[in-house]
């Protein structure tokens, strides 16, 4: 009987270890697999940031072009034409404008008082006033008509 008992311990023992062996298994198993997800998480993160610093990137970059887009298109719509065919061109920033005549000359204007619609002007003279796509121009002295070309 004591034969048996003894042998019950030490297949009692045996299997304890075997468990215990098992155990330290599953626990490096585990902290490998913690291991794997937080280098795979890591690595996400590192790709969704640098994708998402591109799409900033390239979000900047259209809307620059976009704003250049609408400067040069509101530049062309600022076209006028005389009653006899002479074009001009009137280059508007802010309270700022550029009047061009269609021999090249520039004259650099302001903004002024106008009881309705735009005006520029400057110390010598030159103006131009519109509203409503037609206007009245003032060069070295004379006056004519002008209506916006579409």
């Amino acid at each position: 009987m004591k034969k048996v008992t003894l042998m019950a311990i030490l297949l009692s023992l045996a299997l304890v270890a075997c468990g215990e062996k098992k155990v330290e298994e599953v626990k490096d198993a585990a902290t490998q697999t913690v291991e794997q997800v937080k280098e795979t998480a890591t690595e996400a993160t590192a790709e969704v940031k640098e994708t998402a610093e591109k799409a900033v990137e390239e979000t900047k970059d259209a809307a620059a072009a976009a704003v250049e887009e609408v400067k040069d298109a509101v530049a062309q719509a600022l076209k006028f034409k005389t009653a006899d065919g002479v074009e001009y061109g009137l280059d508007v920033d802010g309270d700022h404008a550029v009047l061009k005549t269609a021999d090249g000359k520039e004259y650099h204007l302001k903004a002024d008082v106008s009881a309705s619609g735009s005006r520029f002007a400057d110390e010598n003279g030159n103006e131009i006033h519109f509203k409503d796509g037609s206007g009245i121009a003032k060069i070295e002295g004379k006056e004519f008509n002008l209506d916006l070309v579409k």
